[in-house]
């Protein structure tokens, strides 16, 4: 019945939590399909509100765990021609593991070529002027947060763990280019990405004293998608922020491409800035992979598109 009907996120959370065994050894686990990681958790969650939309889209009024193999398949073709093979395979592996359907790689390719240097209309970017806008209709600490994510090129919940460089480094296990931020000047912070990954960024001299102004007289242990942070100042961050950004961008702009849209906006500027000073491409490409803490330089494609 159509009164019944749940929204795509609630659906997708009551599939995924059938098969979470968090806190859990990998290999630990009773349930061999078992989700044991965070980060797993929400990339499968992220696929499967994904599909849970495109078929209320096409007019389907039971719930996902419903959803035949050949929906699944038909969807997945529906993808292929909307985003890059990365994103593609971790919807095809995020649906396999589910509705434990095979579905081989092969079958499922990815009709977008991302070509260096060619930026497309579909591009998730937002330029200077519009994270401008949307920071100044925003409160005035989300305000700041969105400048400073678009001005380092943070991940959302980057913004929970910015520290002064001078109280903590960069991870050491990594081999740091001598010309990260080169052509720019600021203040130096760290933050933690992915794995635990800690990168110098640069924030520019007046966002940094600002951001001071915010600085807590003791860290509070802040939760956010189920993870534990460490944060320093008194500013938004991860999910909090990153809907926040997205509702006001929709009213100011009258579309969204999300928060971490600003992340391709950084990866952008960068590399134009970067070629200008007489960077050639890979070299610049690879600089900007480590400001934005991939350190894959082909991951930082799908940035530049």
């Amino acid at each position: 019945m159509r009164g019944s009907y749940r929204s795509p996120e609630k659906q997708a959370a009551t599939l995924i939590a059938k098969m979470t065994s968090l806190g859990s050894s990998r290999h630990g686990t009773l349930k061999p399909e078992g989700i044991t990681s965070v980060g797993t958790l929400r990339s499968y969650q992220q696929s499967l509100t994904q599909f849970a939309v495109w078929r209320k889209e096409q007019g389907a009024i039971d719930n996902l765990k419903k959803a035949s193999p050949e929906q699944i398949r038909e969807y997945l073709q529906h993808r292929a021609e909307k985003v890059c093979q990365k994103t593609l395979d971790r919807d095809r592996q995020a649906l396999s593991a589910v509705f434990r359907v095979s579905l081989e790689r092969k079958d499922f390719k990815a009709r977008q070529e991302i070509k260096p240097d060619a930026l497309s209309v579909s591009s998730r970017a937002y330029t200077k002027a519009q994270v401008e806008a949307i920071a100044a209709r925003q409160t005035t600490h989300h305000g700041l947060a969105t400048l400073i994510a678009h001005a380092a090129g943070l991940r959302a919940h980057e913004l929970h763990t910015l520290r002064p460089a001078a109280e903590r480094g960069p991870s050491t296990h990594r081999d740091w280019s001598a010309n990260l931020h080169a052509g720019r000047q600021g203040i130096p912070y760290t933050v933690e990405g992915k794995g635990g990954l800690v990168r110098t960024v640069l924030l520019p001299t007046e966002l940094a004293k600002r951001l001071e102004t915010y600085r807590l007289s003791a860290p509070k242990t802040v939760v956010d998608r189920g993870v534990r942070y460490q944060s320093y100042y008194a500013i938004p961050g991860g999910k909090a922020w990153s809907d926040r950004f997205s509702r006001m961008s929709s009213i100011v702009l009258g579309w969204s491409t999300g928060a971490h849209g600003v992340r391709h906006s950084y990866a952008q500027d960068r590399i134009e800035e970067l070629q200008s000073r007489g960077f050639n491409y890979e070299v610049a490409k690879g600089l900007v992979a480590q400001e934005v803490g991939h350190f894959d330089a082909n991951t930082t494609t799908a940035y530049l598109r």
